[in-house]
């Protein structure tokens, strides 16, 4: 759960660090400019079409030396990344966008050090690098830049570091330890243990919907910036749990986020109801990895891997596209 997609770490890299108090400033309340404004009114509108121009705007702001635009470019270049299952875009324009948000992400986070989003987007970043690349240095790297998010803001950065371990195989370590920390993130933001066998979130999500703690909403629940948060995390958790074939614990989780109070404006209802559909097909269908570059069909690969990653949480409105799987 967070606002707007290695190698084991030694426990005592998390000792004697605390938490953020109070989340980051939104890059979105910063003052405005023609690049900020462009991108992220794409973004809420998942009008991808949109995104290279503001990719365009904030270059030249980028230039000037503004560096909320640096991470805002970094940002836009991820997006550009998460989903290019929207379009036949090709595997080179791929690979340049992972690089270039590396690029930005590492500008920005040392220019803007108390923002963990930065770090983690990095390290996620560098993780995809790696893996393009074939690179295991940066995938090493950016899993501690990862664990220094989780240190920083866990309700946040725990997510962040799972998303990506669904690329991994069911049967690995990875991929035990992405669901494992999408079960911590749930008890940090309920600030309990939940009850894993007979889960239910509903009255859990009502609480942090209502309550004070601005860093926990931010991470947890929903907000103008990430109106769909809590939804899309569920249907990422119940991805997990179907890739892996644990169907019952896959419906529960899809369950979970068509039930959630104001899912009936989610624009990705449907998807989720579909996911309960299609439930037994699943397994098949998400041990495929799409080739980069290439149109998807949404309802037959994992959030992670197809056109609407970053929208499931962040549009308040999809654009209608037409989104196929490719024949290649």
């Amino acid at each position: 759960m967070r606002s707007f997609f290695g190698a084991a770490v030694h426990s005592m890299f998390l000792m004697g660090c605390a938490p953020l108090s109070e989340p980051p400033p939104l890059l979105s309340e910063a003052t405005s400019t023609e690049g900020r404004d462009a991108f992220f009114t794409a973004f809420q509108s998942a009008n991808y079409d949109a995104l290279d121009n503001a990719i365009e705007l904030l270059t030249r702001e980028y230039l000037d030396g503004d560096d909320v635009s640096t991470a805002t470019l970094g940002f836009a270049h991820a997006w550009k990344l998460a989903e290019s299952g929207r379009v036949e875009e090709g595997p080179a324009r791929v690979i340049e966008s992972a690089d270039l948000a590396v690029r930005y992400f590492t500008e920005s986070s040392e220019a803007l050090p108390d923002d963990p989003r930065l770090k983690g987007f990095l390290g996620s970043f560098k993780q995809a690098q790696g893996s393009i690349h074939n690179r295991p240095d940066l995938q090493t790297e950016g899993w501690f830049d990862q664990k220094k998010a989780v240190r920083d803001w866990p309700e946040w950065g725990l997510f962040t570091q799972a998303y990506g371990l669904i690329t991994k195989e069911p049967d690995e370590k990875r991929y035990q330890q992405g669901i494992e920390l999408l079960w911590e993130n749930i008890d940090k933001c309920v600030d309990g243990k939940v009850d894993r066998e007979n889960f239910d979130y509903l009255a859990d999500f009502d609480a942090v919907q209502q309550g004070d703690d601005l860093r926990n909403l931010r991470a947890c629940g929903n907000t103008d910036v990430v109106p769909y948060n809590t939804q899309g995390f569920f249907l990422v958790f119940g991805d997990f749990f179907a890739k892996a074939g644990d169907l019952e614990q896959a419906s529960v989780m899809y369950g979970t986020a068509i039930d959630l109070s104001g899912s009936e404006t989610w624009p990705h209802l449907d998807l989720a109801e579909q996911r309960i559909v299609d439930l037994e097909q699943l397994p098949e269908w998400f041990a495929e990895s799409p080739e980069r570059g290439t149109q998807v069909d949404a309802t037959q690969t994992t959030i992670f891997s197809g056109p609407h990653n970053c929208a499931v949480c962040h549009a308040s409105i999809e654009t209608s596209e037409e989104v196929v799987q490719s024949d290649e």
